[in-house]
């Protein structure tokens, strides 16, 4: 009806296999599925969505910057059958105080990603974690928005630790996963005219420091509070 909607889809992926592939590996193949519902009425918008992704033959593209689980830096690496699922959820609203407008959108994904079957020749088994998929994401955006041109907005942010490279749940390395973050960003804008804005950004607010990344050469930490300034014109 004018409310409600249910929305469903499957789709067939495809990933071929980076430079220096061997001529028995096959390339990354997969069957994604999702379904769930919207709701979109006067100030309210919500989803929710679950999603299964089966993967033939999951791979990973190496490089000098990302290594692959096994180290290379150069090719592909496959590390076999696996599934990603999980659920999405969001949802948007905006209230009136006064001469402000407080719109407000909070987003949330849950992921499982995981090996669905051993992998004897690299040493992986079913139930390994696989690496760069974090389990819980959710972020939540609060906004003040005035009539006149200024707008303010919060964005808080949150990423569970993730696995740097496959079956850092069996192995219990601390090293071999990131550590959680949570991040405060503000935005100021202020509307000169059709054309001209001054904004102001600061990005990590509260000066968080998490390693967000163990690969290449060790813990990489996230970017510290930083704060730029500047004119927006449009011709």
């Amino acid at each position: 009806n004018d409310s409600w909607q249910v929305l469903a889809g499957v789709h067939r992926g495809f990933s071929p296999l980076g430079g220096g592939a061997k001529e028995n590996e096959e390339p990354e193949t997969s069957i994604n599925y999702e379904a769930g519902v919207r709701f979109n009425r006067a100030e309210w918008f919500l989803e929710a969505l679950g999603f299964y992704s089966d993967f033939d033959n999951k791979t990973e593209n190496c490089s000098l910057g990302n290594p692959c689980s096994n180290g290379a830096t150069s090719g592909s690496f496959t590390t076999g059958q696996a599934v990603v699922s999980g659920l999405e959820f969001q949802a948007n609203t905006a209230f009136d105080v006064g001469n402000f407008l407080i719109p407000l959108h909070i987003a949330y994904t849950y992921t499982q990603a995981e090996l669905t079957k051993d992998n004897p020749a690299e040493g992986f088994q079913d139930g390994d974690t696989l690496a760069d998929i974090p389990e819980n994401t959710i972020s939540l955006r609060v906004g003040l928005e005035n009539p006149n041109g200024w707008s303010n907005y919060a964005v808080a942010k949150y990423i569970d630790e993730m696995c740097v490279s496959v079956g850092c749940n069996r192995t219990g390395d601390h090293f071999g996963e990131t550590e959680s973050l949570f991040v405060v960003d503000f935005i100021s804008r202020y509307t000169l005219n059709s054309q001209a804005a001054i904004f102001l950004k600061v990005d990590n607010l509260l000066d968080e420091r998490s390693i967000v990344s163990r690969v290449p050469d060790g813990a990489r930490p996230n970017k510290p509070r930083t704060a730029p300034v500047g004119v927006e014109y449009t011709f």
